[in-house]
């Protein structure tokens, strides 16, 4: 890159004692076959290794931009400071613990030069530390990702879940500097007095800045190859424990229906909110499940501050959950939707005899609730059930996951199956669905939770 050019992108790289992670990280930056960028790194305190690998680094690549800060590490505080200095036409947050996907940056400066968008975004791969239950990414249709904002939604809205993350995301500085300026009541939410709050926040603001994102740019672009490699590590702040999912997604299902009343202009924006809508309540419901009424008095009194901004939303802007938490009050509301799920599993119950095996699809968060739920009602687990190839063979709590293929064993001995469908979207559900009736499954043994 020439001196004195305006990167084409900034790459905001935070660190937080992850040395063992750094190396693989910046290298994965600096050999893409392209040079027109900056990265922006941002050390928030590491008291381990990372700052003398940091300033190695900073010393052999000029393009690196290191910012050692002093204090206590904040979460989010390093990605602010890295986007209020970063100088690229579009900036990228990058996980220490991830990479960019080798010899792939020629292709996105080709579209972000070509399109101009507000937003790129590609697809990503999934590299597993552990046998743990994580996000798995669709493959779209690039014919359905040109031609427009609205027809890249639509298409976005017909294979949810989208996974909403601020790193898979290119967004133009301009953009991201508004979004992260105007929206300060999040970043205000921080606490230092829980740092579960911290966490708790800091992914708060992930998914909606993602989401803002999406909804404010004007123009949309897409690249149909794996442009990031997502890290799941058992450590990782996503692996939240049931109670802080559930205040996420509730401070996701306020803030997006804040957004709707201030921000959607088109039917096909509104309805990609929708979509999103009923993949995190659907998450809230399930996780409710997994707590007692004391635990669910405690999500209460975590959300209170929040809660008078439900009702400053106008009626006609609430969805039927957020009502009845107006109406009704969070615990009572909460308590409503577990109990419609514990009735479904008790009707799931009943209907089963004993020399079924009982599976869970697909394999995920919600699978390791949906079991904890089964276990509460004594009803053995056989396996979970998952397309993503990588899963094939991990074990959650002593149960396995296996492809779906294998119930072929099962209709070939003429074994009795039942199989407990939990997950949010509905085009996944309908596709889950099709394909195990395709392999020879009775409808009548396929059961579809429902919130």
């Amino acid at each position: 890159m020439e001196d004195n050019k305006q990167p084409l992108i900034s790459f905001i790289v935070t660190v937080y004692n992850l040395e063992r992670y750094v190396r693989d990280c910046l290298d994965s930056i600096v050999n893409q076959p392209f040079d027109d960028y900056e990265i922006m790194l941002v050390d928030n305190g590491s008291t381990d290794g990372s700052l003398a690998i940091c300033q190695e680094y900073a010393d052999k690549y000029p393009q690196i931009k290191y910012h050692p800060l002093t204090g206590d590490p904040i979460m989010g505080r390093a990605a602010e400071y890295g986007i209020n200095r970063a100088q690229g036409k579009y900036v990228q947050f990058v996980d220490v613990d991830d990479m960019l996907v080798a010899n792939m940056y020629d292709k996105v400066e080709s579209k972000l030069n070509s399109e101009n968008p507000d937003v790129l975004f590609g697809r990503f791969d999934t590299l597993f530390e552990s046998e743990i239950p994580s996000v798995a990414d669709h493959k779209y249709d690039d014919n359905l990702m040109t031609g427009g904002k609205d027809k890249i939604l639509t298409h976005l809205i017909e294979n949810q879940p989208f996974v909403l993350a601020t790193w898979r995301l290119i967004i133009r500085r301009e953009l991201c500097l508004y979004l992260t300026e105007n929206f300060t009541r999040i970043v205000q939410l921080q606490s230092t007095t829980w740092r579960e709050d911290d966490l708790l926040v800091n992914l708060h603001f992930d998914y909606i800045l993602s989401t803002y994102s999406l909804i404010v740019a004007k123009t949309l672009a897409y690249v149909d190859e794996p442009l990031y490699i997502y890290r799941v590590r058992p450590s990782s702040v996503t692996r939240l424990i049931p109670q802080q999912h559930m205040i996420g997604c509730f401070l996701f299902l306020l803030e997006i229906m804040e957004m709707t009343e201030d921000y959607i202009k088109t039917p096909v924006e509104q309805e990609f909110i929708h979509s999103l809508s009923n993949v995190y309540y659907f998450q809230l419901c399930i996780a409710a499940c997994v707590l007692c009424e004391q635990e669910l008095s405690q999500f209460h009194l975590r959300i209170m501050r929040f809660m008078k901004r439900v009702s400053y939303l106008k009626l006609e802007t609430l969805t039927p959950f957020l009502l009845s938490v107006r109406e009704n009050g969070v615990v009572n509301t909460m308590i409503a939707c577990r109990d419609n799920i514990f009735d479904q599993i008790n009707r799931f119950k009943a209907d089963l005899n004993p020399q079924e095996k009982v599976y869970i699809a697909p394999f995920g968060r919600m699978s390791k609730y949906l079991n904890a739920i089964l276990e509460k009602a004594e009803i053995p687990l056989t396996a979970f059930l998952d397309n993503d190839s990588k899963k094939d063979g991990f074990e959650m709590d002593g149960v396995p996951v296996f492809s779906p293929a294998a119930l072929l064993e099962d209709i070939k001995s003429n074994t009795p199956v039942r199989i407990l469908i939990g997950i949010g979207a509905p085009n996944m559900r309908n596709e889950l669905k099709e394909q195990l009736l395709a392999l020879g499954i009775p409808e009548e043994s396929l059961y579809v939770i429902e919130v």
